[in-house]
């Protein structure tokens, strides 16, 4: 992937993959515990995080700010170089009201 990109998205199906590649002045070990343990994801991504750290693992994030639910499955844990899992986000739907007020509601 080229370095100046902002990444991919590829749509297959009902499958969408977004892939972004990013080079990080810190050691692996470091970057790893940034993105599994719920106590640094809370710090940097705001969200409320559980995670079942292994392959057929599961993921759990409520993002505080605008209370999405994110679930999936953990396809690939192989510590410390690949965390791979789904991205399932509970719908929302968005209606345009008058004076561009929005209501969201989730379902």
């Amino acid at each position: 992937m080229n370095p100046e990109s902002k990444g991919t998205v590829t749509i297959e199906g009902k499958l969408t993959t977004l892939r972004y590649e990013l080079r990080l002045p810190h050691p692996r070990e470091v970057i790893w515990k940034a993105i599994t343990d719920p106590n640094e994801l809370v710090m940097w991504f705001n969200t409320k995080a559980v995670i079942d750290g292994r392959t057929g693992g599961t993921i759990d994030f409520v993002n505080a700010p605008s209370g999405f639910h994110t679930t999936g499955c953990i396809l690939n844990w192989d510590q410390p170089h690949i965390f791979e899992h789904e991205w399932h986000i509970a719908p929302l739907q968005i209606y345009l009201m008058g004076n561009l007020k929005l209501l969201c509601i989730r379902s």
